[in-house]
């Protein structure tokens, strides 16, 4: 079952603060490349999700192309919708990706 997904402000606050817009990488980055990789995996796979506060409050954790995260979603009952309340996001390393020349 697919489940409508939305962010809160709250969400985008974490986002900001995880990554400021001044910051390399961005929070704009993180939601060019992978926030619609967290939103489908909210939408695809809110009932296997491990519950946190209640039931109703679900987290999912993964990779994308800038770092690791870890985000929280809510069931909205009253919408059946689920809304994205909460995220961090650990970037990878400048230079984890570098190739060194010692082969």
């Amino acid at each position: 079952m697919t489940h409508r997904v939305l962010t809160t402000p709250a969400f985008w606050a974490a986002l900001e603060h995880e990554l400021p817009g001044d910051s390399e990488p961005a929070w704009h980055q993180f939601a060019s490349y992978d926030l619609q990789r967290v939103i489908g995996v909210f939408r695809d796979a809110w009932d296997g999700l491990p519950h946190t506060l209640s039931p109703d409050y679900r987290t999912a954790i993964g990779a994308g192309s800038i770092g690791w995260w870890a985000a929280t979603g809510q069931w909205e009952r009253d919408l059946a919708e689920i809304h994205l309340v909460d995220i961090t996001v650990q970037a990878y390393p400048p230079d984890m990706f570098e190739i060194s020349g010692d082969v």
